[in-house]
């Protein structure tokens, strides 16, 4: 996704009624789409988390079928529906004239939500059976698709700029799912039927994958009461399944809900049409290298209490944190900005000239992400996801401050505002996040 919205809005901006056509993807489109697909992209990392045996992938898969449905369900009430004005008329207050091809665009991506529901819990199962090579290959074909469209879109002109945006992720994304789905069968059938039985030495509560330290009954450390180990462990049920992934799906949905709140902010600051334009090329750059240090989480969920992961781990941390925020310090500060923005998006002046200004405000959340997921990864690995949820609601309260403040002042750019405020949330859950897996890092030190 890092690459494809660069694609798309440097195709977009290159077609007619750029302006409004760019902000009706960039600021109205996508965040929602991204709100509403928000309860499943923790779904990769349940599956590389539960997927022990054949009981729990049923269990799971059925999940993410129902959680799927319901969300695709609720992208079509809200399109064909008077929500659809209430959100983004009286809500986000987007400028007219791009309100009619955002409506039309977000009815494109109905199959969105489902097709990476599907993705990712078929990749979860590849990264479990250590077959992450082939997620790659999935991306590939998945940007081969939406490049595809969107050439062929531009070529012919035969929808507006948003639809077309929204039109090649759809196709993208549906492609890079039936990979994933084909590609999984071996690791599927690979599975054990039942995965052996651990149950806590003081209470019997069973334990699945990832082990806690802390028995979630009882509170026993089960390093000191140990693990009982029988034949076979009974199918996860719903409640058990429910505990562990709520916490974790409200993480991405708070953090989601920012998008369109960051979309309702800047279309009441200063040049708002210009900064909604120009959103698209800018979170696209960002995405795009923040996406590097995004996977740590399941890199971390994966790997954490193996011999030595720990210093392994923050090592490679640091240098991801460094290289990304690296990139963005050269792009914004040298005439790579004008390459990026007035040439390859074919932004004008006034829209180059705002995104800039704001690019150069993002070092500090770029180096942030890395340290998110690092924590983020150990806190699931743990089965403590109470402390994710707590952090990005923190993220959300200082994020919704710091806009309400901006548009208090209304006297800086809506672009440049939103950046700030993405920070300020960002170093609240990154600290917190911090406070809740100290005690993990610190164990794993003096191990």
């Amino acid at each position: 996704m890092g690459i494809e919205i660069p694609m798309i809005s440097a195709i977009v901006a290159r077609m007619g009624n750029a302006e409004g056509q760019l902000a009706a993807f960039g600021g109205v489109v996508f965040p929602l789409a991204l709100l509403i697909e928000a309860p499943v992209i923790m779904m990769l990392t349940a599956s590389t988390a539960l997927c022990s045996d054949q009981d729990r992938i049923r269990t799971l898969r059925r999940f993410m079928m129902w959680l799927a449905a319901g969300l695709t369900l609720l992208h079509l009430l809200i399109v064909v529906t008077p929500l659809w004005e209430i959100i983004v008329s009286d809500i986000l207050d987007v400028p007219a004239i791009a309100r009619p091809p955002a409506r039309l665009a977000f009815l494109v991506m109905l199959p969105w939500t489902w097709a990476i529901a599907d993705r990712r819990f078929h990749q979860g199962l590849l990264i479990r059976a250590n077959q992450s090579n082939l997620v790659g290959l999935g991306t590939a074909i998945r940007l081969l698709f939406t490049a595809s469209v969107l050439l062929i879109g531009y070529s012919y002109n035969f929808v507006e700029g948003a639809v077309l945006g929204g039109s090649a992720l759809s196709l993208g994304v549906i492609a890079e799912a039936v990979f994933a789905r084909i590609a999984s069968r071996q690791a599927l059938s690979k599975a054990p039927a039942k995965a052996a039985q651990e149950t806590c030495g003081s209470c019997q509560y069973i334990i699945v994958e990832p082990k806690p330290e802390e028995c979630p009954e009882c509170g026993s450390h089960l390093a000191e009461v140990g693990l009982v180990r029988g034949e076979s462990s009974p199918a996860m049920n719903l409640s058990r399944l429910l505990a562990f992934y709520v916490p974790l799906a409200l993480t991405p949905l708070v953090v989601m809900v920012a998008q369109p709140l960051g979309s309702a902010g800047m279309s009441r600051m200063p040049l708002a049409l210009a900064s909604l334009a120009a959103w698209p090329a800018l979170n696209g750059l960002v995405f795009m290298v923040r996406s590097l240090g995004v996977a740590m989480t399941e890199v971390v969920v994966n790997q954490w209490g193996r011999p030595n992961a720990h210093r392994v781990l923050g090592q490679f941390t640091y240098m991801v944190a460094i290289a990304t925020t690296v990139i963005v310090v050269v792009v914004g500060y040298t005439p790579l900005t004008a390459g990026w923005f007035r040439y390859l998006n074919h932004l004008d002046g006034q829209l180059a000239d705002v995104a800039e200004q704001a690019l150069r405000l993002t070092p500090v959340l770029v180096w942030l992400s890395v340290w998110t997921a690092l924590y983020q990864g150990i806190l699931v690995n743990h089965h403590r996801t109470r402390g994710v949820t707590e952090a990005v609601i923190v993220m959300l309260v200082l994020t919704t401050a710091t806009l309400a403040v901006g548009v208090w002042m209304n006297s800086v750019t809506g672009i440049s505002v939103a950046i700030i405020a993405f920070t300020v949330g960002a170093i609240g859950q990154t600290a917190w996040l911090r406070i809740r897996a100290a005690p993990f890092i610190t164990q794993a030190r003096q191990e």
